[in-house]
């Protein structure tokens, strides 16, 4: 009987594994380059901060003219045109909120 509930807990610990999702395999590092088209212009940003522990949207991605946005890995892999060697980005370790600030200090 022992056996029995020792088996069970390992296949539930086994199907609760397999149904996790794992986490891409080599995501983009900080000072990846994106070129993303929206409405017909093209827009170049940079990603410059990666979350590996949120795996639906690891990174954040700020554009040139200052707009930013979450980006998941499924639509970073459609838009990097240059990998980051994970370098320490000039906005790197800033709270989001200060990049604003940094882009447009008169705001």
């Amino acid at each position: 009987m022992g056996g029995k509930k020792a088996r069970g807990r390992t296949e539930r610990a086994k199907r609760a594994a397999a149904a996790r999702p794992s986490p891409p395999v080599g995501l983009f590092k900080t000072g990846s380059i994106v070129h993303k088209k929206n409405a017909g212009t093209w827009y170049r940003g940079e990603i410059i901060e990666v979350d590996e522990g949120d795996l639906d949207l690891p990174y954040f991605v700020l554009y040139d003219d200052g707009d930013e946005e979450d980006m998941s890995h499924e639509v970073a892999v459609e838009w990097v045109t240059q990998l980051g060697e994970g370098h320490v980005s000039v906005f790197q370790g800033k709270r989001r909120e200060d990049v604003a600030t940094r882009q447009n200090p008169n705001s």
